[in-house]
Formats: C-alpha cells, sequence, structure tokens
C-alpha cells in the first residue's frame, strides 16, 4: 500500500481520536444541570413499573431513567455514569456513521463527514449530555441506513440492525418516530410514482416494518396508553412554528461568524450540486426522512419550539444531512480548484474549513479550563460571541461580576475549589458558569436542605448510597468538603433569579448556614448583602 492510500485511513483515524479527546475533555467535572434533572427526580420517587409506562410531566427519556435507576440501585448514579449512554453514542458515531455513509459519500468525502462531526460543536453537547439526543440520533440515522443496505443486500443482518434501531430511537425520545418510519414511506412513494430504482434483490419491505411496528408497540405502547395526557401536554399543535432557519443553521454547523456561514453555506449548497445524480440513493431517502421529520415538528408543535436550540435538537437528524451534504460539497469544491489551478495543495479548502470551524468557531469558548458548565445555557443556545453577556445583562440582570469573584480571580486555585449554596437546577436561574469564566476554579454545588428534612428540587437526599457524585456537597458535611479540598463556601443571599416558590432550596435555609459557619469559621472572608464567603481551609 502506497503512502497515498495511508492517508485516508490516517485521516479517518485522526478525527476520530480528535472528536473522542473533545468529548473527554473535563466530562467527569461537569456539574448535572437543568433537563439532567428530568430522570433524577424521576428515580428518586417512582418506581421500575412507573417508569416504563409514563413519559412524566419533566419529558424523562424512558430507558435512560430506567438505566439511571439501576445503576443508583447498585453501583451508585455519578456523572460520569448518567452520561456514559450519550458519551458511549456520540463516539461510537464518529466510526459508525461515517463508515455506514461510505458508500453513498464516496472515500474522501465520507472522511471530510467524519471530520466534520468530530468537531461540531452541537454533537459533542449531546456526546455529554444526559439526555437521550446522542443515541437517539445515533439509532435513527442507522435505522434509515440499515433498511436501504438490507433493501439492497436482503442480508438478515441489516434487517435486524434497521428493527433494533428503528425500535430503540423512538423509545428513547418519540419525537424521532416520523424520521425513523419515512423510509417506508418513501419506498412506497417511489413504487406509487413508478420511478423505483432497479435492485440487485428487490422484494417486500413488509417483513422489517412488521418487526419494527411489533417493537415499538411493546416498547411504547404502555406509556401512551398510561400516559397518553402527558405526551399531549406538551403539545402546541400545528401553528407554533419553528426557530428563524439561520439560528438552526448556526447551531447544526457551529459556524458562528459570517465568514464561516458563508464558507459552510457554500459547501452545502455545492454539495447539493454534487448530489444531484444520488437523489434515488440512501442521501435521498435522508433528505426525504429529514422534511418528514420538519413537518411532523410543524405539526406538534412541541414547548418551546421557536426557541433555536428546540427546533435544532427535535430535527437533530437533519444535522447529519447537513453535515454530509457540506462533506460532497468540499470535495466537489476541492476538485474543481485542482482542475484549475494544479499549484493548490490537495484538499486545501477542506482542510482551511475544518480548521476555521476549530479554532475559530465556538468550541475554544466553551472547552476552556477549568469549565464546570460546558452544557449551560450561555455557551449552548447561541453561539454568537456577545451571547454570554447579554443572557448575564437581559436574564439575570447582571451589571458586573461580584467583586469577590474578581478578588479570587487574582489566587491560584492550586487544585483548590469553591462551593456555591444554594443553587438552582435550572441553567436560567444560577450563573455560576459566568462567574467562573472570570474566577476559574473549580467549582462544587452546595446543598442546604437539613438532611432528614424535605428534599427540594434540584437536591439529593444526605448522605445516601445510591449517589456518587463528584460535584455535589452539603455544606453540613465537613468532612467531605476537606475530602474534596475546599477553600471557600459561597452563600448567595441575593441570587439573580432565586424561583418565588417553596420547591427549590430555601434562602433562609441559607442564612441559618451562614450562622453556624460563624460559629465553627469565625467572620466571613467576604460579605455584602448578596454573597456572604467563609474561608474554611486558610492558606498555611
Amino acid at each position: 500500500m502506497g503512502p497515498r492510500r495511508w492517508l485516508a485511513p490516517t485521516a479517518f483515524a485522526a478525527a476520530v481520536l480528535v472528536g473522542t479527546a473533545i468529548r473527554l475533555d473535563q466530562i467527569a467535572d461537569q456539574v448535572p444541570g437543568d433537563d439532567e434533572w428530568h430522570s433524577i427526580h424521576a428515580l428518586l420517587t417512582q418506581t421500575y413499573a412507573w417508569i416504563l409506562t409514563h413519559f412524566g410531566l419533566s419529558d424523562h427519556s424512558i430507558p435512560l431513567t430506567v438505566y439511571e435507576k439501576l445503576l443508583s440501585d447498585t453501583l451508585g448514579l455519578s456523572e460520569l455514569g448518567m452520561r456514559a449512554p450519550s458519551l458511549a453514542a456520540g463516539i461510537a458515531s464518529l466510526v459508525v456513521l461515517p463508515l455506514l455513509l461510505r458508500p453513498a459519500l464516496g472515500l474522501k468525502a465520507s472522511v471530510v463527514f467524519a471530520w466534520l462531526l468530530a468537531i461540531s460543536p452541537l454533537h459533542v453537547y449531546y456526546s455529554r449530555y444526559a439526555r437521550p439526543y446522542a443515541p437517539a440520533l445515533l439509532c435513527t440515522v442507522v435505522a434509515v441506513l440499515a433498511f436501504d443496505r438490507w433493501r439492497r443486500e436482503r442480508s438478515p443482518r441489516w434487517g435486524v440492525l434497521c428493527v433494533v434501531a428503528a425500535t430503540l430511537g423512538p423509545w428513547l425520545h418519540p419525537i424521532f418516530l416520523p424520521f425513523t418510519l419515512a423510509p417506508f414511506a418513501w419506498v412506497a412513494a417511489r413504487r406509487i410514482l413508478r420511478r423505483e430504482e432497479p435492485l440487485p434483490v428487490p422484494g417486500p419491505v413488509w417483513p422489517v416494518l412488521l418487526a419494527c411496528a411489533l417493537g415499538l408497540a411493546v416498547l411504547l405502547g404502555p406509556p401512551i396508553l398510561g400516559d397518553f395526557q402527558g405526551l399531549s401536554s406538551r403539545s402546541k399543535g400545528a401553528g407554533a412554528g419553528l426557530a428563524s432557519p439561520d439560528e438552526v443553521f448556526e447551531l447544526m454547523s457551529g459556524a458562528n461568524r459570517p465568514f464561516l456561514a458563508f464558507g459552510f453555506g457554500v459547501a452545502v449548497v455545492l454539495g447539493v450540486v454534487a448530489m444531484r445524480q444520488r437523489w434515488s440513493g440512501v442521501l435521498g431517502c435522508l433528505v426525504f426522512a429529514s422534511l418528514v421529520q420538519a413537518a411532523a415538528v410543524l405539526a406538534v408543535g412541541p414547548a418551546e419550539i421557536r426557541t433555536p436550540i428546540t427546533t435544532t435538537r427535535y430535527l437533530l437528524p437533519a444535522f447529519v444531512v447537513l453535515l454530509a451534504l457540506a462533506a460532497l460539497g468540499l470535495e466537489h469544491l476541492d476538485g474543481l480548484l485542482r482542475k484549475e489551478w494544479r499549484r493548490i495543495p490537495p484538499h486545501a479548502c477542506t482542510v482551511v474549513l475544518g480548521a476555521s470551524l476549530l479554532v475559530f468557531g465556538p468550541l475554544p469558548a466553551i472547552h476552556y479550563r477549568p469549565n464546570d458548565f460546558t452544557n449551560h445555557t450561555v455557551f449552548q443556545y447561541d453561539y454568537a460571541p456577545n451571547f454570554a453577556h447579554n443572557f448575564a445583562t437581559k436574564n439575570f440582570g447582571l451589571k458586573g461580576i461580584p467583586e469577590f469573584y474578581l478578588r479570587l480571580a487574582q489566587e491560584p486555585a492550586d487544585g483548590r475549589a469553591i462551593v456555591e449554596a444554594p443553587w438552582y437546577f435550572e441553567w436560567h436561574r444560577q450563573p455560576f458558569a459566568l462567574y467562573q469564566r472570570v474566577h476559574r476554579w473549580p467549582v462544587l454545588v452546595g446543598f442546604v436542605a437539613r438532611p432528614g428534612e424535605r428534599l427540594p428540587l434540584g437536591e439529593l437526599p444526605w448522605p445516601d448510597p445510591r449517589f456518587d457524585f463528584r460535584s455535589f456537597v452539603h455544606v453540613s458535611d465537613l468532612r467531605a468538603l476537606r475530602e474534596r479540598n475546599v477553600r471557600f463556601v459561597v452563600f448567595h443571599r441575593n441570587p439573580p433569579r432565586q424561583p418565588e416558590d417553596d420547591l427549590h432550596p430555601s434562602l433562609a435555609e441559607a442564612e441559618a448556614w451562614i450562622g453556624q459557619y460563624r460559629e465553627l469559621y469565625g467572620e466571613p472572608f467576604y460579605e455584602d448583602e448578596d454573597l456572604c464567603v467563609f474561608d474554611i481551609a486558610p492558606t498555611r
């Protein structure tokens, strides 16, 4: 094998390694927040039977919640444990999707696709998020690709893979059911229009369709029958509309600057041109399935669908189509330029756009060290460079970073951490990620509810052998504070967006702990009307 023949396998392996490294970056230190608590709240109070037969008010993923409950009842639930399915699916996608798409894209374009997927901020995000989107994306796309291979080869392994993937995808999240079933409509439409392409092994598709229907009935039938109201309550119906296409395009492409958006857009347009002879194959089927998914989402009108990140996650399979078209377009553009100017290095446009997305795109602004909140709204809901500032101003009303954090930024962490208490699990209620961008100390979350008393939202029983989270600690557990090398405990007296209910941690409870800490540690290290900070491990 000559040197050039090693180029594609080496580039593919490099994409997998780089993508894996990005997805594993600081993964064990990420604080679970927002939607990741849907399953935690369910497993805290519900039985396995209830979880399997209900979608829940907070939209937990049934199989992931069962997995997390099983983990908590055996080994103990941790940050890495709850994110393991998403992480495994995200890393597996780097290998599986390019290989399955290779017959349709060709060798070079499939390697380009692998790189675009590896450095995609959206895919990195969902690969590190304990929600069903990364596993569901893998399953739904694999289902379509496996279905196409089964139709052409009639190999039982492709049929089995299609049935398993098409059943698991909607079970992970029912919103992806239209995309999963769209290939059957694609085949029917082509046969009705008498435009069916000749297949080596023609035949009916009903055996796979029947098996998929049976699997979906077994898994989704009980919760649909037992909790249809829970499913329908999150639908606003037709007319809700979607987010603007340019915002969705930015999230799917990661092109957060005009020159990146222009380059990626040109690649996609050229990709459409390049596949003009391939619409009858699996690429055409993927495009058709994406359109069916969009139409279904428009008809259902899920809650918050006008929010760009919500539209994006419900159209997530189309994200793979977008990257595939961009990969085809970059290969096409490289070929055109090489024909005109032979001195241009091979794959120049691909390398320039890929490197630009990696260097100038959102990832460097998210994956700095330490950042214990890479999944926070300020990093993931909009990639505009000024989004974090605007979000802080509009959502929290912050006019500036509190003085304590500015002082903290002047001191080296040296492996020590701070504890923030109380905390609210919803991202839009806590600005700790914004503070950490300034002070750059590791952050732990402090629980304030008295052990044995009412458990507020966003806190766990303490102590409890079912949970082994390293980012949570109770402010009463002085031993755990020492073991986790905590230097400062920060009590928030006046959080910017505290909830007006009695379901969340109480500020009165925080004040009571401030009194106890005064008895234990003396006067605060820092105090104002908003914060009271105790130095529990003074520098020797």
